[in-house]
């Protein structure tokens, strides 16, 4: 092929050649070209051209049809009309033009001043393809005005009629560039620059342009190249990286970069070692060396040849893996840089898995463990008789159940010991880190692991928290409100009506149903006998008597494979809803709490945003009262900010959703209130559950409840009382 011509509706055959060449710029009004001194100008066989300042920003990676212009038609003009285009030889010729009075980011206006007097100038001025008048014209006809610009140093794009064309490298040395810009998915690189400090300017000039011009950065590791031993060995020939192309475009699929640098790692052929020796230089000599004798040519040649089977001849041939992708990605793992800190505690966390393993292993009470992690075992257990239990949710032996937690609380702390020794947070991804993060999916699989996490999990640090739920999509279910307590003022009013409803907390209907433990029970009890005095009065308030709601908040987890199975859950605090001192007429929330060992888990803020999600509190606002006795003005301080934070939160997504808070039957909330009787005696204390009455004269008798009848939020037909109204408030 003499010719780059090609018509850009057909198909090319073969590989397809971009040949980069430098536009020039070392003058001009573009403030973004000051510094580079240089565009990228490349010959394809469909397109000649460069893209403008106007079409840089953003990565373009079409052509821009002001600057590129179809191959068969550039520069075919000669003087005298003659016919006649860019040929192969011509386009690689002023790709390889090192040497010219213009150098890209390398020109300097005393060399380009000698050079040009001198006649040092290999490069190439061509018609400007941003121009409709010239780009068609092969050269100038009148050079002397475009010899004083290159004597000067005043080559430039904007309004030119031609522009002057230099050496590739000038601009980006490795040829990365336009191929970044076409999105190439699998990119080889060999970089033989001369780098005997091992700088990779050349590497990093490429990814600073492609991550400023197209928003697409490329992460690569060299230190295996860099870090020589004292013989001046590398470790590898190779580097492999991601282009990352999401990063601009969530829709496109990443990249990979296979980096080769002429490097020596001390298993070459054995010519290559004895040039090596007697050259110190070698592999780095400098370009400037253009005379190679047959020894120095064949030293390079040999050595390249190795450095590419040992990269590429470490994975499956690609007619063996049958798709590029697979080849590549095999490549990536394979020459993927070694872990910092695999090796520091291989053998040790081995060997606490091992034990671990085999506690499981020999304990009776932990068998079905085995089977909701290791599902395929269950399967092949019950392939055979006798068959053993599914163990799809949790055991019902308070043995399994105890044996079951603490076992996965030890498997959670040696989570966190890999986490931190392996340096997991920025290597999870790296190949020899795959088996641990499967194992720890793996564990995930057990409904009691998933239990034990949403107990247990506060205990643990909180970037090690974090990394869970965000590497592994380790949850800690889901906040919920699933029951409530409306408390009438005037049910504790009253002599004996306090110490009446703290005999209340104590029962076992109320353990069963609000589920709170000494210390809630305290604090909700003194809480309210400390607030009653204050509570608003007035006439403004007889139609609607005020009093306090208690919500217990509860994180439940939904991983139940088993139909009717009731889910599992469990308390983290309670909040009281109450009547406002500051505006009477109007609930506030009067106390909010969250277990001390579950703060500064972001829990608080989560339940609050539950919380003030339903549709029963969206309405809610927060007034000034007198802080309770219980909270500390710092810590009434921080819930404020708390509040305020979730209530734009709240109002942000509603306004982006455009649709209404969520309703309270999605939260299976279960509302307990009071029925009041004029006839009842003073010394009775009546509570309704729903439809569902609580008759306790002096807290003594208690009615029973049917519990299923309960979860639907429906009370026993035959335990209705007469005039007692159905269903939610």
């Amino acid at each position: 092929m003499d010719s780059l011509d090609q018509d850009e509706n057909s198909g090319f055959p073969g590989p397809y050649p971009i040949i980069n060449t430098t536009l020039n710029l070392t003058a001009g009004k573009e403030l973004a070209w000051q510094t580079r001194k240089a565009a990228s100008f490349v010959f394809t066989p469909k397109y000649f051209g460069f893209t403008p300042a106007s079409g840089q920003a953003g990565g373009s990676t079409n052509p821009d049809p002001n600057g590129y212009r179809p191959a068969r038609c550039y520069a075919r003009e000669k003087k005298g009309g003659e016919k006649e285009g860019i040929s192969l030889g011509t386009a690689m010729a002023i790709s390889g033009a090192a040497i010219n009075p213009n150098m890209g980011y390398h020109s300097s206006r005393g060399i380009t001043f000698l050079m040009t007097m001198f006649n040092v100038r290999l490069g190439w001025w061509i018609g400007n393809p941003h121009n409709p008048g010239t780009w068609n014209a092969r050269q100038p006809s009148l050079g002397l005005r475009y010899l004083i610009e290159e004597l000067l140093g005043m080559t430039k794009e904007d309004q030119s009629r031609f522009v002057n064309l230099s050496d590739g490298g000038h601009f980006e040395n490795l040829g990365l560039y336009e191929l970044v810009r076409r999105g190439c998915r699998f990119i080889v690189v060999s970089d033989a620059e001369q780098d005997q400090d091992l700088e990779f300017g050349g590497l990093g000039n490429a990814i600073e342009k492609c991550r400023t011009d197209f928003g697409i950065p490329i992460e690569i590791n060299v230190d295996e190249i860099r870090n020589r031993t004292n013989d001046g060995l590398s470790g590898r020939h190779c580097a492999v990286g991601r282009i990352k192309y999401s990063m601009k475009d969530s829709r496109a699929s990443d990249g990979v970069l296979v980096y080769l640098k002429s490097s020596m790692t001390g298993d070459e052929p054995a010519d290559v070692l004895r040039y090596a020796a007697k050259n110190p230089e070698f592999p780095y000599q400098t370009t400037g060396d253009q005379w190679f004798d047959e020894p120095q040519f064949e030293s390079y040649r040999a050595l390249g040849e190795d450095a590419a089977a040992t990269v590429f001849d470490a994975v499956e041939s690609l007619e063996s893996c049958h798709s590029i992708e697979k080849y590549f990605e095999s490549l990536r793992k394979q020459w993927h840089p070694p872990s910092t800190a695999a090796k520091k505690g291989m053998n040790t966390h081995g060997a606490t898995l091992d034990r671990l393993m085999q506690t499981m292993q020999r304990t009776p009470s932990l068998n079905f463990l085995n089977c909701q992690m290791f599902p395929m075992l269950g399967r092949l257990l019950r392939s055979m008789e006798p068959k053993p239990p599914k163990w799809e949710w949790l055991p019902e032996g308070q043995n399994q159940i105890r044996a079951g937690f603490h076992m996965c609380r030890r498997m959670i702390d040696l989570m966190e010991v890999v986490y931190h020794d392996l340096n997991l947070e920025k290597e999870h991804d790296h190949p020899d880190n795959r088996g641990w993060m499967n194992q720890f999916r793996r564990w995930w699989w057990s409904r009691m692991f998933k239990c034990t996490w949403a107990v247990a999990s506060s205990m643990y640090g909180a970037r090690f928290q974090m990394f869970c739920e965000r590497r592994l999509k380790f949850t800690e279910g889901a906040i919920v409100f699933e029951i409530g307590l409306k408390v009438p003022c005037e049910a504790l009013a009253g002599d004996g009506k306090e110490e009446a409803f703290r005999a209340f907390l104590d029962t076992d209907e109320s353990d069963e149903l609000l589920r709170f433990n000494l210390l809630e029970k305290n604090l909700v009890s003194e809480f309210l006998s400390s607030d009653l005095d204050e509570v608003p009065r007035g006439k403004q308030l007889k139609e609607t008597p005020p009093s306090f709601g208690i919500y217990p908040i509860r994180i439940r987890i939904d991983e139940s494979p088993v139909r009717d199975h009731t889910a599992f859950s469990f308390n983290i605090g309670f909040v009281i809803v109450g009547p406002s001192m500051k505006a009477p007429g109007h609930d506030t929330i009067r106390f909010f709490r969250v277990h001390s060992h579950l703060r500064n888990t972001g829990l608080a803020r989560r339940a609050l945003f539950e919380f003030l999600s339903l549709q029963r509190f969206g309405k809610l606002k927060l007034y000034s009262d007198r802080v309770p006795k219980l909270v500390s003005h710092v810590e009434q301080r921080r819930f404020e900010r708390i509040y305020e934070s979730v209530i734009r939160e709240i109002m942000e997504i509603n306004i982006s959703k455009e649709s209404p808070k969520s309703d309270d039957e999605s939260f299976e909330l279960i509302f307990y209130e009071p029925e009041s009787h004029s006839s009842a005696p003073e010394d009775e204390f009546a509570w309704s559950v729903n439809s569902a009455l609580y008759h306790r004269p002096d807290c003594a008798d208690v009615g029973k409840i049917d519990e299923n009848n309960m979860r639907r939020g429906q009370a026993p037909k035959d335990k209705r009382p007469h005039g007692c109204v159905e269903g939610k408030k």
